[in-house]
C-alpha cells in the first residue's frame, strides 16, 4: 500500500516537455492525467503501426487528430481527456482489424 499523502510516479507523456511549442503540448506536460494519456496514445499509434495499418493512414489521422487537440486545447481544455480516449480507441481498434487480417 502506498503511503497516504505520497503522490504517486508521474508518468511522461511521449514528447519533451522542456520546450513544449503549443498550447496543447503546455497542457499535457502541467496535467498528470494528459500525461499519461498521451504516453497511452503513443504506445496505441505504435501498436497500429506493428499491426500493419498504413503508415501513411497513421500520419494523416494523427495530423488531423494533433489538430483537433490544439484547437481543444485553446478553446475547451476540458475536452482533451475524452479526445485522448477517443483517439485511443480509434488506434486500438485499427490495430485489432489489422492483426485479424493477417490471421
Amino acid at each position: 500500500l502506498e503511503k497516504v499523502g505520497r503522490t504517486p510516479p508521474r508518468i511522461a507523456p511521449s514528447f519533451d516537455c522542456t520546450s513544449p511549442g503549443s498550447t496543447a503540448e503546455r497542457l499535457v506536460c502541467d496535467t498528470p492525467r494528459l500525461s499519461a494519456a498521451d504516453r497511452a496514445v503513443a504506445e496505441a499509434y505504435r501498436r497500429a503501426e506493428a499491426a500493419g495499418v498504413p503508415r501513411r493512414t497513421l500520419r494523416r489521422q494523427q495530423q488531423q487528430w494533433l489538430a483537433a487537440r490544439e484547437q481543444a486545447a485553446e478553446t475547451q481544455p476540458d475536452a482533451l481527456v475524452p479526445l485522448y480516449e477517443g483517439r485511443m480507441d480509434d488506434l486500438h481498434l485499427q490495430a485489432e482489424r489489422a492483426e485479424a487480417g493477417r490471421r
